[in-house]
């Protein structure tokens, strides 16, 4: 495979020495892309209110590429404890020479129900992935 670069020159690759292509802009702001979404619904028949929050923001460079992901939905309903739900992970990645890529991922889960656990106390699980891939 030849991959024409801007200046004019080629450089020539095989098939299964590529993984993925990515376009890195050379402005740094539009390295950035990202997404935020909000949502809200009420069911009167059960007196459900929901609300959702959502959120990604991703960072591409020639050696790093980094991901966000935030969601958080809190709920309430007659007759039913309330519902509070956070999840965020961050996930790195450092291309390496080689053929190697280093991936950091962490999750963070935070879950709330009204009644089971104290506001100020809510319940943690973090979790760290380290991987090098050859």
């Amino acid at each position: 495979m030849t991959i024409i670069l801007e200046d004019g020159s080629s450089k020539q690759f095989q098939l299964n020495e590529l993984i993925a292509l990515v376009e890195v802009n050379e402005l740094f702001w539009k390295r950035f892309t990202g997404s935020l979404d909000l949502g809200y619904n009420f069911t009167r028949a059960n007196e459900n209110a929901q609300f959702t929050f959502s959120g990604n923001l991703k960072f591409v460079s020639e050696k790093w590429q980094i991901k966000s992901n935030i969601d958080v939905l809190n709920s309430s309903q007659d007759n039913v404890k309330d519902v509070k739900r956070t999840n965020a992970i961050l996930e790195t990645k450092r291309l390496l020479p080689k053929k190697m890529v280093f991936v950091n991922r962490c999750f963070l889960s935070i879950k709330h129900r009204a009644g089971t656990i104290r506001k100020d106390q809510p319940q943690f699980r973090f979790r760290q992935i380290h991987k090098k891939h050859e």
